[in-house]
């Protein structure tokens, strides 16, 4: 068995791989990851018996990259993950998600939830709020608004160098990246991984720095636990096929700016419960761990009913699913089988 590389229609043209046959399974990454990063989920899942099929995301890789905010709000979002169902005439799908690919699922569940069979969280809980920073705005009345996201970013990086708050700023970001694409995903990723740092940048303020400033050397060659010199290399190829260089980082990025239009639009998100059978898989050194408010993960419970665990699994950083896939894939394979 070997991977297939398609192309699937919906408001933009989305290229995805796939492989196996049977109930479908939909693997949606994150920032700064790709389709690419769930060969070994695709592998070991088209084993097992499954139709597996890792998108590149609208905005990353060989899939359409639009310029606009807009294009990246969360129901667009779920109306391409619907196109792909479509596509292979599925009523339904396993969902698995990793970063924003995990906020890609829950959207997805709460917009179309008779089309997710179940949800499957990697790293990100549904209901993220991050640690040190309020919500909402204190009132006499107890009853305060809730902040906007960039207002929250904007809070934290009163204090420190804060990525969410610095992407916000468009143009800034993709000028400061493009000048070493390779460099900052190498440092990118060692940064986020079980052996990296990227807490450092509370080390650093705000005012003039870039996140290439925050983010140590990685190491050459490159290797962190699951993805090597060359195959960090096959992912940097993938970034940079785009002839505009404002492009390069453009899925990450404005899924970063549109947080403020989904807290307007798409407010139900992470209020309402979502009843679909659910699986929380972290690394137990994910920097992103401490960023996050740990009463957050706790409660997840409440707003997923169905959620049969939360595992955190030792030796891996934010790339999980990478960094520890046998683990992931066991897990996740188990959770399946409860579900026949």
């Amino acid at each position: 068995m070997s991977f297939e590389r398609i192309t699937i229609e919906s408001e933009v043209r989305l290229s995805a791989l796939t492989m196996g046959e049977g109930p479908l399974i939909l693997c949606a990454h994150g920032f700064p990851g790709l389709s690419l990063c769930y060969e070994a989920q695709l592998k070991t899942f088209a084993s097992a018996g499954y139709r597996v099929v890792a998108p590149d995301m609208r905005g990353y890789g060989r899939s359409e990259r639009p310029r606009q905010v807009e294009a990246y709000e969360a129901r667009r979002i779920s109306d391409d993950i619907l196109a792909i169902l479509d596509h292979f005439g599925e009523e339904t799908a396993v969902l698995i998600g990793h970063d924003f690919g995990a906020r890609a699922i829950f959207g997805f569940a709460l917009h179309h939830p008779s089309r997710a069979r179940a949800l499957i969280s990697l790293g990100v809980p549904y209901g993220a709020q991050f640690h040190g920073a309020q919500a909402k705005e204190e009132s006499a009345s107890g009853k305060g608004r809730r902040r906007l996201p960039s207002e929250v970013f904007r809070s934290i990086a009163e204090k420190h160098f804060f990525h969410m708050h610095y992407f916000q700023e468009r143009g800034r970001a993709e000028r400061d990246l493009a000048k070493a694409p390779g460099d900052f995903l190498a440092r990118l990723y060692f940064a986020l991984s079980a052996r990296g740092k990227l807490l450092d940048m509370r080390q650093f303020p705000s005012d003039g720095t870039s996140y290439l400033d925050v983010l140590a050397p990685a190491p050459s060659p490159f290797a962190i636990d699951g993805l090597d010199e060359e195959a960090l290399g096959r992912i940097v190829v993938e970034y940079t096929s785009v002839d505009d260089s404002d492009l390069f980082f453009i899925g990450g990025l404005n899924a970063y700016r549109v947080m403020d239009l989904d807290a307007v639009n798409d407010a139900e998100y992470a209020m309402a419960p979502l009843p679909q059978p659910a699986l929380f898989l972290g690394g137990a050194r994910d920097p992103v761990r401490s960023i996050l408010n740990e009463r957050s993960i706790a409660s997840m419970r409440d707003r997923l009913p169905g959620l049969v665990a939360i595992e955190w699994i030792e030796g891996a950083g934010h790339f999980v699913h990478i960094e520890r896939a046998e683990a992931v894939n066991r897990a996740i394979l188990a959770f399946l089988n409860q579900l026949r």
